[in-house]
């Protein structure tokens, strides 16, 4: 049962890739001011951070690799806290937006939050 939970993880976390939803279109789509951008903007944001969350916490290296970038995310973080966070990544690392979002976004919240090891 952990092993289909851990596959499910796993396969959850790559559909932002497969989905094709790069940091550009998502920078693109964060700029816009309708209340449906907005919400979306905010719940892919949180949903990237969360999967990341769960894959750090929960993954098996046997589906996931051993090379998974580490993030500890206080649970204080605020909403507009991490959006803020990983659109200022966005806006100045204009290298990385052809990625996926959702990789760029942990990435944003690993160099925010590095874990203490």
């Amino acid at each position: 049962m952990k092993q289909l939970a851990t596959t499910l993880i796993y396969l959850a976390s790559t559909l932002p890739a497969l989905a094709g939803l790069s940091g550009n279109q998502l920078l693109e789509i964060c700029r816009r001011s309708s209340p449906e951008d907005v919400s979306f903007c905010q719940g892919f944001i949180l949903g990237s951070v969360n999967m990341g969350s769960d894959v750090q916490h929960y993954g098996d290296s046997r589906f996931i690799g051993s090379g998974i970038v580490s993030a500890c995310v206080p649970p204080e973080a605020t909403l507009d806290q991490l959006v803020d966070l990983a659109l200022g990544h966005l806006e100045d690392t204009p290298e990385t937006r052809h990625y996926s979002a959702a990789s760029t976004i942990w990435l944003a919240m690993s160099r925010a939050f590095p874990c203490d090891s």
